[in-house]
């Protein structure tokens, strides 16, 4: 698992996807959108009410944040993968569908997990 740093979203850069309920769609078109420049990232954001949701998202050169989704960013991304944007989407293809393959929540036997990514001791 990794941490990812937060931004505000890049004004005037990209285009943001806000198709409700559909992280990985919205991520892959983006990272799609910029080979090269963009990363798309599988794992967990921590929402402003405290739960850890499962999410995707995209990341820069820098590893950080791009999230075209969320309105207001999550207050921490843990990723589990980094994804290829092209094998996404011919997994997604052949499945017929953009499959979430995250836990709309987090396990609980991976939230201390991600506690401590954001957290450290």
């Amino acid at each position: 698992m990794r941490l990812y740093a937060r931004q505000p979203w890049p004004t005037g850069t990209y285009k943001r996807y806000r198709a409700r309920n559909g992280c990985q769609r919205n991520a892959w078109k983006l990272a799609n959108d910029h080979p090269g420049s963009l990363i798309l990232v599988k794992g967990y954001a921590l929402d402003e009410e405290g739960a850890w949701l499962g999410h995707w998202w995209c990341v820069d050169r820098h590893s950080r944040v791009v999230d075209p989704t969320w309105k207001n960013e999550g207050t921490a991304y843990v990723g589990i993968e980094e994804v290829d944007p092209a094998a996404y989407a011919a997994r997604s293809l052949a499945a017929g569908s953009y499959p979430l393959e995250l836990a709309t929540f987090a396990p609980k036997d991976i939230v201390s997990e991600l506690w401590a990514a954001v957290m450290p001791e």
